[in-house]
């Protein structure tokens, strides 16, 4: 069950016209896969001609999914980025998570950058 403050944040979310969400269900209503997006303005060392669709949360159930499920739900929303004038796509993917780091590749997409962290001592 959802606790009060991810339940806030979904609420949130569905409600700001900025954001995109599709899910895929099973037959049973299973969720097999989400995708949430957000369109913001592009950084101007970039300059696509128009909003930037960042994705930040992108699973599948499992790994042999990606190119199924996956693939569905990236194409469902960049056509809904495109008809909101959207002409970038940028995906969040850690470096440990091959199968989706896989089907980036096999979309077209390229690594732009990595981001090093940690903590202030």
């Amino acid at each position: 069950m959802l606790d009060n403050t991810q339940r806030q944040w979904f609420g949130e979310l569905l409600e700001d016209k900025n954001h995109l969400m599709f899910i895929t269900e099973s037959d049973t209503k299973e969720i097999l896969g989400f995708i949430i997006g957000k369109l913001m303005p592009a950084p101007e060392v970039y300059n696509p001609g128009g909003l930037t669709l960042m994705i930040d949360d992108f699973c599948v159930q499992s790994g042999n999914l990606w190119h199924s499920i996956g693939a569905k739900l990236i194409e469902e929303i960049k056509a809904a980025a495109k008809a909101r004038g959207a002409t970038q796509i940028l995906v969040v993917c850690g470096a440990h998570d091959e199968p989706k780091r896989k089907f980036l590749i096999d979309q077209n997409l390229s690594i732009a950058s990595e981001w090093f962290v940690g903590g202030i001592v």
